[in-house]
């Protein structure tokens, strides 16, 4: 058995039984490996490790060209058939394998995962390699979003072994966020088609500031972040308000049955992959800290309110309601206060 680097147009001539030969888009070490039999699955396996990809094409372009281009595995195998009447003859077998992204870089990262998640959540179960339609419905287009999240949080699930957990997917709420991402506004009828450019290329809506990243490089951020396994447990126990934007959060917080000091985790809508806390200070004024993702080191400090948090690697400490942040403190290591007259800046 033998596996080779090929392209959408050479995977097409071996779909098409094409004899021409073939142009390969790579080179991989160790790509050639003995089969054996399985006597009690009656099944031809064969094992390949070590696989090294050690050159790609040199036509390759820049970065957002090399997140958006296809290849595929392409898998092949002569095997000797014996008949019964002692004739022999060899069969040469040939398979690709699903569509693959080749990046060079992290930050081609985003736009590689795009190009796959977009090709398996649209593509037909027939087709010429590797075709895809250019719009879908918005409806369908959350669906698969909603798909993706929940299996890459229950991903995160199984490998802590938290078995009675049920991944929190995206609820109406977050689908509204999400569609006015896409449109500017929420009231869209759900047939309304999303393109692939719309949903990959084009930067995201942004009233308020200058964005310069796309929707699915912003969503895309936030689920990973929210998958990882800093913020999972807190985002499916339902402590992650998430999908809200500064507008709107000021609006939930200003409820006469927010406290002072009362806060929330939002998603930022101007920064990739963090956490924007919000919080009620004195009156209807509010404070607003943008975070770095759960693992780096950070201080909030909310001035003038009743309000400060202090994290320094993996403790916490909070000046705040009890209330408030009892339902944190199954997931943080905290020192609880009463709050006092006046904030001074915590230590260290």
């Amino acid at each position: 058995m033998s596996v080779n680097l090929i392209d959408e147009e050479t995977a097409a001539q071996v779909m098409e039984q094409n004899s021409a030969p073939f142009r390969f888009s790579g080179h991989i070490q160790n790509n050639k490996v003995l089969s054996s039999f399985n006597d009690t699955s009656k099944q031809l396996v064969v094992r390949m490790s070590n696989l090294s990809l050690t050159k790609t094409d040199e036509d390759r372009g820049r970065n957002a060209v090399v997140a958006n281009e296809k290849l595929c595995m392409f898998f092949s195998a002569p095997i000797q058939i014996k008949f019964p009447s002692m004739r022999e003859a060899v069969v040469v077998v040939k398979t690709i394998s699903l569509p693959i992204v080749i990046i060079t870089h992290g930050k081609q990262e985003s736009d590689a995962e795009g190009t796959i998640f977009w090709d398996n959540a649209f593509s037909e179960m027939r087709r010429k390699p590797f075709f895809i339609t250019t719009a879908v419905p918005l409806f369908i287009l959350l669906d698969r979003l909603d798909l993706i999240w929940k299996k890459r949080s229950k991903e995160e699930v199984m490998a802590k072994q938290r078995i009675n957990e049920e991944p929190r997917g995206l609820d109406k709420i977050a689908r509204k966020f999400l569609t006015e991402k896409l449109f500017r506004h929420c009231d869209v009828n759900p047939f309304t088609t999303v393109n692939w450019n719309q949903f990959q290329k084009e930067n995201v809506c942004q009233s308020q500031e200058k964005i310069t990243f796309s929707f699915w490089k912003y969503f895309y951020n936030i689920m990973k972040l929210t998958c990882s396994e800093h913020m999972n447990e807190i985002w499916n126990a339902g402590h992650i308000y998430g999908f809200v934007g500064r507008e709107e959060s000021e609006k939930l917080l200003k409820n006469a049955k927010c406290a002072t000091g009362t806060f929330l985790f939002r998603f930022s809508q101007s920064v990739l992959g963090a956490v924007s806390i919000s919080c009620r200070t004195h009156g209807d004024r509010f404070g607003k800290y943008m975070s770095k993702q759960p693992e780096n080191n950070f201080i909030v400090n909310f001035w003038g309110s009743k309000t400060s948090i202090y994290r320094h690697k993996a403790h916490i400490q909070v000046i705040c309601d009890v209330g408030i942040i009892f339902t944190y403190s199954k997931y943080l290591s905290l020192n609880i206060y009463k709050v006092p007259e006046r904030i001074q800046e915590p230590t260290p």
